[in-house]
């Protein structure tokens, strides 16, 4: 297992680093009894879920605890808007953010090659600002609601660099004496 949060409904699994070797397991109560870096044997059901391979009515099997966790692929923001990446720890170096989150939580970055859902299915800090600069974030690649968007699973998985412009304040009134 490469990417939880216990009681979360979503966890990635992968056998290897790279395209095609990543996928996510869906459980409606959440997940507990087992963590990232855990060995795993499952056995479920493959499921297209609104165009996302998953894996459901799954039986875990913790094998051997306290692994290393595969090694997230580096990719362009533009080259993980696709399938291939579904499910795969990937990561981006030096994003910048480009919308604050919205009514779903969700924000943009890019790396100058083309844009990239941040999602928030899980829990983390950082409080997406347009301008901030971000070193690197990883995750799993995910599919929802028609767009292929990163998971960040925790503050762990991003370095954040500088922060972008402060909002100007709205200027005051000063009152003029009589």
């Amino acid at each position: 297992c490469y990417a939880m949060q216990d009681g979360r409904r979503y966890a990635f699994i992968a056998d290897a680093a790279g395209p095609w070797n990543g996928i996510m397991m869906f459980e409606y109560s959440g997940w507990t009894g087992f963590d990232i870096g855990d060995e795993l044997e499952v056995t479920g059901e493959v499921d297209e879920y609104y165009d996302l391979t998953e894996l459901t009515d799954c039986t875990v099997n913790v094998l051997s605890s306290g692994n290393t966790p595969y090694a997230p692929t580096l990719l362009t923001t533009a080259a993980a808007n696709d399938e291939q990446y579904e499910g795969t720890y990937v990561r981006f170096e030096n994003v910048s953010v480009l919308t604050a989150p919205d009514t779903n939580g969700e924000w943009t970055i890019d790396d100058g090659s083309g844009v990239m859902i941040v999602n928030d299915s899980y829990i983390y800090t950082y409080v997406a600002n347009p301008g901030d600069t971000i070193n690197w974030i990883q995750g799993p690649c995910n599919y929802s609601f028609g767009a292929y968007k990163l998971e960040v699973c925790g503050d762990s998985e991003m370095e954040v660099g500088t922060s972008g412009p402060t909002p100007t304040p709205a200027p005051t009134e000063t009152p003029i004496p009589a």
